[in-house]
């Protein structure tokens, strides 16, 4: 199948790629954290207009998806946004 293929075209097996995935992972889970610990300190949150109006957008589109975790979802992107202009502000 494709699978196949990729991991023979990337002279990978899939213990390397689910080694890369993992590590990939941890350093996005680990930046998330910083993220979080900026907009706490910072006190840096989505302004409720634009997160009520985004997640209305995202369930449009996504019928099935689950409210909650699109709020959480829509939320925790627009607070990295603010996140990122207060860093850039800084530098």
């Amino acid at each position: 199948g494709v699978f196949e293929e990729y991991l023979k075209h990337a002279k990978k097996t899939e213990q390397d790629l689910r080694g890369q995935w993992r590590t990939d992972a941890e350093k996005k889970a680990k930046t998330q954290l910083v993220l979080n610990a900026i907009a706490v300190k910072e006190s840096i949150s989505a302004p409720k207009e634009a997160l009520e109006k985004e997640v209305s957008l995202l369930l449009k589109h996504y019928k099935d998806a689950d409210p909650e975790r699109a709020r959480i979802y829509v939320e925790t992107m627009l607070v990295n946004e603010h996140v990122f202009k207060f860093l850039e502000e800084q530098a």
